[in-house]
């Protein structure tokens, strides 16, 4: 599934109609949409305040069977360190494989790995659309990033008329994409890639950086992408 976080009462409504079609899977994944946490501070250029939830409130996740999720999407960091770290240690307590955040830049590249009837799938998450200081480093707590720049084109001679818009892969990021997606394959029989990316609430419109993103993924050895974010 794409992502997942309602923020009303009661939770149990919500998996009833799905409950059945989830049931049939193998392994079910999700985009963990939300923090679940009680603390944390609302960082002032976020507009998250629907991002943190009460952790009673993953009960979602539960109620609908997820396997693994990513953690890596443009709201993890809404409320600080803590409450990234609240939700990933929550959702493993739960049963729930995490992947695409961590204590640091490492961690957050480690692939979840799921046997199901002697088949081994290595999940890797990343984020394209992260806010400053979002993104984890070697000693800081935050997402695995996949990146991407934003240029402006002038596409005619005539001055005022509109740019286009060119966006293209952040190198380092992908390498480390690459470099994951190789040692994973030699962990497990499937690589899946779940990206947080594109543009959200604009149908049918790929950014230039994401077919890019995704040949280089199955180049590499990936055997499927699963995006989510655009709504």
């Amino acid at each position: 599934t794409g992502d997942v976080g309602p923020i009303h009462e009661p939770m149990s409504q919500y998996p009833e109609l799905v409950r059945p079609t989830l049931a049939e899977a193998h392994i079910r994944f999700g985009q963990c949409e939300r923090l679940y946490s009680d603390r944390g501070t609302l960082q002032i250029h976020s507009n998250g305040h629907h991002s943190r939830l009460a952790p009673s409130m993953a009960s979602i996740f539960t109620d609908c069977g997820f396997d693994v999720v990513s953690l890596a999407s443009n709201h993890a960091m809404d409320w600080g360190e803590d409450a990234l770290m609240d939700t990933r240690e929550l959702m493993q307590e739960l049963g729930i494989q995490t992947a695409g955040a961590g204590a640091n830049l490492d961690e957050a590249r480690q692939p979840a790995i799921v046997e199901r009837d002697g088949v081994k799938v290595a999940f890797l998450a990343r984020c394209s659309v992260l806010r400053d200081g979002y993104a984890a480093e070697a000693k800081k707590v935050g997402v695995a990033p996949l990146r991407a720049h934003t240029y402006y084109e002038a596409q005619e001679y005539q001055a005022g008329t509109p740019p286009r818009v060119v966006t293209v892969p952040c190198s380092e990021d992908l390498e480390m994409l690459r470099e994951d997606i190789r040692k994973a394959r030699q962990q497990a029989h499937v690589v899946v890639i779940s990206l947080h990316w594109g543009i959200h609430f604009i149908p049918r419109v790929i950014a230039d950086y994401q077919p890019l993103v995704a040949h280089a993924a199955f180049e590499a050895g990936a055997d499927l992408i699963l995006g989510h974010h655009a709504h």
